[in-house]
């Protein structure tokens, strides 16, 4: 999970550079991060860094558990206290529903200013998930 994390960061700042280079506006990235059980490698510096750009307000994560053996402990520690979404529980499968949910928040996202500050609205996640 921690070295995923990381290339996944990795990656995002590889096309912010480029999309500046362009002179293209992006969005707040977002990275959705989904597990059935628990870290099998040190998350510590993922940790760190995540939690670095959601202060900065730099990225969203949206921490996912799937079955019973997901752990939350460690999904929660890629969020800080306060600042939505918190580690939320699929229920069951229900994979269509939640991104469903995603794609709808993100048109509603894209129809936004790109630098824009906005609130997450987590009111529509009860069909997919359990907090």
């Amino acid at each position: 999970m921690g070295t995923a994390v990381l290339k996944t960061l990795e990656l995002l700042e590889r096309r912010k550079t480029l999309y500046k280079e362009l002179g293209i506006d992006y969005y707040q990235p977002w990275i959705v991060l989904m597990t059935d059980g628990r870290p099998t490698d040190d998350i510590t510096k993922a940790v760190r860094k995540v939690r670095e750009l959601i202060s900065q307000r730099r990225l969203v994560v949206f921490p996912i558990a799937i079955g019973p053996y997901a752990d939350m402990d460690s999904l929660s520690l890629f969020t800080i206290p306060g600042i939505p979404p918190p580690p939320l529980k699929l229920k069951g499968l229900k994979f269509k529903e939640f991104f469903i949910w995603l794609s709808k928040s993100v048109a509603q996202v894209s129809r936004s200013v790109p630098g824009m500050l906005y609130e997450l609205l987590l009111d529509d996640v009860e069909d997919w998930s359990e907090l």
